[in-house]
């Protein structure tokens, strides 16, 4: 899949989450949860889904106000802070995509971007004012909202790569067994051997980041 599909396929899903609001749904409509702020309605979720842990993706926020586009809130007007249990980032702006100059994105569609580390259900603090109406909703992924993040090895072909997870666990172990050698009395013919594994287990650790980096950059990029 080409930029030009994959962002016209984007197009197409804020559209069809704007033409549900137009219809003055005050119900979820995919996968967003939809809300109204007096004379406006915003409907809150993902730009992607299903949502996949190391994959680039976005809060997306669309606002209408009746059947109109409400296309000049700035970056400044609207927040959102992403959590994950205990975790939060700090809030951050929810910039607006349109682009008047070249008439890329979509009037009403704003968007904070950021990769998801570990599956679970996120919650979305969205915070600020649309023309003076004040905004505070916080919402949090469920079969009623916006979709769960998970890991991606479900729809990983052909080759399954390794979590960031399973990786910093494996690296753990390779050090825990480092520090036990260093503690330990080893016979002298048995020490290059005993390096060159620590070595080789070292490296391919780090061979399995760089493989599972390169493969979810190329997944971001369709």
């Amino acid at each position: 899949m080409t930029r030009r599909t994959s962002r016209a396929a984007r197009a197409a899903a804020a559209a069809a989450v704007a033409g549900a609001l137009s219809l003055g749904a005050v119900h979820p409509a995919l996968a967003h949860d939809v809300h109204p702020f007096g004379p406006f309605t915003v409907a809150l979720g993902w730009v992607h889904e299903p949502a996949y842990v190391g994959v680039d993706n976005a809060v997306q926020v669309i606002v209408k106000q009746g059947d109109t586009a409400v296309a000049d809130i700035t970056d400044k007007d609207l927040t959102v802070q992403v959590s994950l249990g205990n975790q939060k980032m700090e809030a951050m702006p929810m910039v607006p995509t349109a682009d008047p100059d070249t008439g890329l994105g979509m009037p009403g569609e704003y968007e904070m971007h950021f990769i998801p580390t570990a599956p679970g259900n996120y919650t979305f603090h969205l915070k600020g004012a649309i023309k003076g109406t004040p905004v505070d909703e916080t919402v949090t992924a469920s079969d009623k909202t916006f979709a769960t993040v998970d890991n991606p090895t479900d729809v990983e072909f052909p080759t399954k790569v390794p979590s960031a997870t399973d990786i910093s666990t494996k690296v753990d172990r390779v050090a825990s067994r480092a520090s036990a050698v260093e503690g330990r009395s080893i016979p002298p013919d048995s020490q290059p051997l005993a390096v060159v594994a620590l070595v080789a287990a070292v490296v391919l650790g780090g061979a399995g980041i760089v493989i599972g980096l390169g493969a979810r950059r190329r997944g971001s990029r369709i």
